[in-house]
């Protein structure tokens, strides 16, 4: 069987992202079976990790709810592995393709952006040279790119609560009314019954106990908030600049402890991760009164009192992590006059904050 990988500029990791995936995959092989005249697939299973971003949460049931009848599915089962986040056979796929790309990177050339790496991974990886021996082995790699702006950042979908959802690990929804009607088990089962959707008569029952049912309520097509649209325009701005090597540029972040705008220094040096960043936080210059929220002086040290190696106990300066939705502004070099440098925001160009 191939191992499908969704290649994307777009590192939110979002339930948006893995239910457009999701669709690819189950529309790439419904018109397979359409086309050798086998009919449409009918059920739907997925295996996944307890990843509540991702998977297990009640975006993914409202998806479900929707996604069921929408097309000529007639069940969609989501079983979850043991407790806890956990790894699966994904990870070792996706594992496989990012040591390749940073083989190619440490002893040919650099991949700068994702675009790069899609192409090379599917002029280079597709084959797999030692496929296994088991019904679910791997025997080919197939690799898809989705462009940045393709799938929302923001939350498409809003459904209920549903209470408890960490203490189950199967769920299905069937096609046709009630619509949101949502069965729920501890374990997952997959005997005769429960595979078409007659969770009433399961053969197991006796041993897992009986499906619950709920109802949820889901709206769809749900528009970005304003904070939302912002957090997407800075997290844009973001792999831009690292795209184009753009360094170094500030961020202007909320401190809990200072009512004055705080800053950070993004460098060649800074690690990226999905969530957050990490860079030099610089302190504030001079002491900022409670309570006033003025313009910022801050004082950038110089490069060589800067250390971005880990686990390091020298006394210079270290990168510190720094929460995405905590970034107010991205910060630019407006002019320079002598050791001060007046920055301006990428967004208003009368926010500004001055560094000595």
């Amino acid at each position: 069987m191939p191992g499908w990988i969704f290649i994307s500029d777009n590192t939110s990791h979002s339930n948006n992202q893995v239910n457009h995936y999701l669709q690819q995959i189950h529309e790439h092989y419904d018109a397979y079976y359409v086309q050798n005249d086998f009919g449409h697939i009918g059920v739907l299973t997925v295996w996944a990790d307890n990843c509540s971003e991702q998977f297990k949460s009640r975006y993914q049931l409202g998806w479900s709810v929707l996604y069921v009848n929408k097309t000529s599915l007639q069940i969609i089962h989501l079983f979850f592995f043991c407790p806890q986040h956990g790894k699966g056979p994904p990870d070792g796929l996706g594992g496989n393709c990012k040591n390749a790309i940073k083989a190619e990177e440490k002893f040919r050339r650099h991949l700068p952006a994702a675009i790069d790496v899609f192409l090379w991974l599917q002029q280079n990886f597709t084959a797999v040279h030692s496929p296994g021996t088991g019904l679910f082995a791997i025997r080919k790699r197939i690799f898809r790119f989705v462009p940045n702006g393709i799938v929302p950042r923001h939350h498409i979908i809003e459904s209920t609560e549903f209470a408890g959802i960490s203490n189950f690990y199967a769920f299905a929804v069937a096609k046709g009314a009630p619509i949101g009607k949502v069965w729920y088990r501890f374990c997952s089962c997959d005997c005769e019954s429960c595979s078409i959707g007659s969770f009433h008569l399961c053969l197991n029952e006796e041993f897992l106990g009986p499906w619950g049912q709920r109802h949820i309520t889901v709206t769809e097509d749900l528009q970005p908030s304003i904070k939302e649209e912002l957090e997407a325009k800075i997290e844009d701005l973001i792999i831009s600049y690292r795209q184009s090597n753009f360094f170094p540029y500030f961020v202007m972040y909320a401190k809990p402890d200072c009512d004055s705008p705080s800053i950070g220094m993004v460098t060649q040096h800074t690690v990226f991760n999905t969530r957050s960043l990490k860079l030099f936080l610089l302190p504030h210059h001079s002491l900022v009164p409670r309570g006033q929220f003025n313009d910022t002086t801050v004082r950038v040290p110089k490069p060589h009192l800067l250390c971005n190696r880990r686990a390091c106990n020298c006394l210079k300066q270290h990168l510190e992590i720094l929460d995405k939705k905590k970034i107010l502004q991205l910060l630019v070099e407006e002019k320079q006059d002598g050791r001060d440098i007046t920055l301006r925001s990428v967004f208003v160009k009368d926010d500004k904050a001055i560094k000595e």
